[in-house]
């Protein structure tokens, strides 16, 4: 509803506000007529004075009443929704400030404060409606931009991301925290030349800050300059010895440059500075070569989310990875040819192996740890289940004898309890089922079945597992050995192990 031109009195009292002489205004609408005392327009400026004097808890008592005498008054509402956040009350806020805008279009300002408070109360659709607002309102509007894109890419939508932010690296090339975003953005969708450039746009920008550095330090390690970005890193941690993440990145960068005791002193230091990080524990704990059975799960997620976007131009173009071509093969050999049973993909990744057995007609379910990976499965629509759950939970709470096949392409490279693996398999399979798996090997029987490296990653002696898989009631059809993948320009040893299971 309109609100009519103030009377003198009201009007003297806002510029007495609006010259922020704050307890002049006070007195001023105290001293209002009886008619215009208790008006929605009063209540409001008197609401606008206690919070600007920080009292949110009577400006909040004032934009209620002004509601009370006029529902329709937007400005209050939304004036109370900035009242409930000064109080620490986002819930609130949020709720008032979206339907203050609901009822009136507001300022881009309005829509991007109102889009960044339904964020930090946990309702992101409703924020990202808010900043795309804020951004058709204004399009110059770089924050929002800014917003849509770092969320976009926290959702695994990076083409949407990478547009939204070089909107805003347009709109504002000299922020740092657009290129910041978007060198993110185009080093987790696997362009790693340009996420180069922006990084180090955003580290120019920002050079005291630590994020950008950091991420362009990281990005350099992708594409094979870690000198450099270990010099990065060195001058960073003079700067910032209390850092922890700049420790486990060093950490990283020495491991991968087989540096072992120079790992293991930065992972031990990353460890003192983050001590629940799950990946700086199990790196430390294979740089120092301690014996342990799996990868922490945190880890593993935390791995794949990450790579999810350059997965398979990375492994399958940069480093000529067949191995889900090469199990589906096995699968084919092995299966009744008319057979349409299901099959579960272990470690399922983006769907490789599912697109490896397109057309075959069997039923695939795929089962992974990362979210992310599991979204670029679903886009193949060949999986009629995809499930989100760690490999032994998974083949624990399965239905037991409901596949005719289960496969895991690279999977045990996280997981080094082999046997627990094996027999979930045997839970799950019918009598005569196939299992196809993948195993970096090693050949040092003393030091047992599973060893972990200085990757972080477990490798099996084939023989070992071979025999254990024997004792368990499988019967071996294939056991070859295979280049699993490149690996710092290297063949890395594997096998491909093929077992059918046999009576219960």
């Amino acid at each position: 509803m309109a609100q009519d031109d103030p009377p003198p009195d009201l009007a003297a009292a806002r510029n007495a506000y609006d010259r922020r002489e704050f307890a002049r205004a006070l007195t001023l609408l105290d001293a209002l007529p009886a008619g215009q005392g208790p008006s929605a327009e009063a209540l409001n400026l008197r609401g606008n004075v206690h919070l600007a004097c920080e009292e949110p808890a009577r400006a909040r008592r004032c934009y209620e009443a002004a509601l009370a005498a006029d529902p329709d008054f937007a400005k209050a509402r939304f004036n109370l929704g900035l009242a409930c956040l000064q109080d620490g009350d986002a819930t609130a806020a949020g709720t008032h400030l979206l339907a203050s805008l609901e009822q009136s279009q507001g300022t881009s300002e309005d829509h991007l404060l109102a889009g960044n408070v339904l964020h930090a109360t946990g309702r992101l659709k409703e924020a990202m409606d808010q900043w795309s607002r804020a951004a058709e309102i204004d399009p110059s509007q770089f924050a929002a931009w800014i917003n849509l894109g770092s969320h976009s890419r926290a959702a695994g939508r990076l083409p949407e991301a990478i547009a939204a932010l070089s909107q805003a690296v347009s709109i504002a090339p000299g922020v740092a925290q657009a290129h910041l975003e978007l060198g993110i953005a185009l080093r987790e969708a696997g362009e790693l030349a340009p996420a180069v450039e922006s990084l180090r746009t955003a580290s120019e920008l920002d050079p005291a800050g630590i994020a950008p550095t950091l991420h362009l330090a990281d990005a350099l390690r992708l594409v094979d300059r870690s000198p450099e970005a270990m010099l990065l890193l060195d001058a960073l941690a003079s700067q910032h010895p209390g850092e922890g993440a700049i420790a486990k990145l060093q950490g990283l960068l020495a491991l991968q440059s087989g540096q072992r005791e120079a790992a293991a002193a930065h992972y031990g230091r990353a460890a003192e500075l983050l001590p629940g990080d799950e990946e700086v524990r199990h790196l430390r704990d294979a740089a120092e070569g301690r014996r342990v059975d799996t990868a922490p799960a945190g880890y593993v997620r935390a791995l794949f989310d990450d790579f999810a976007g350059r997965f398979d131009a990375e492994l399958v173009d940069g480093l000529r990875y067949a191995v889900p071509e090469v199990l589906a093969s096995e699968l084919l050999r092995w299966l009744p040819a008319e057979g349409t049973g299901k099959i579960v993909d272990l470690g399922c990744g983006t769907g490789l192996v599912g697109e490896a057995l397109r057309g075959s007609g069997l039923r695939l379910t795929g089962v992974d740890l990362s979210p992310r990976m599991l979204e670029k499965a679903r886009e193949r629509g060949l999986y009629e289940e995809l499930v989100c759950a760690d490999l032994l939970g998974y083949l624990a709470d399965a239905i037991p004898q409901s596949f005719v096949a289960a496969t895991a392409a690279d999977v045990l490279i996280y997981e080094g309890r082999i046997e627990q693996v094996l027999s979930g398999c045997m839970r799950v399979l019918v009598r005569g089922g196939i299992v196809a798996l993948s195993i970096e090997t090693h050949d040092e029987p003393d030091a047992g079945i599973t060893v972990l490296r200085p990757s972080g990653r477990f490798a099996h002696h084939a023989d070992t597992v071979v025999a254990r898989a024997r004792v368990l009631g499988f019967e071996v059809l294939q056991q070859h050995t295979l280049a699993l993948r490149m690996d710092q320009g290297r063949p890395l040893a594997g096998a491909v192990l093929v077992f059918r299971a046999g009576g219960r």
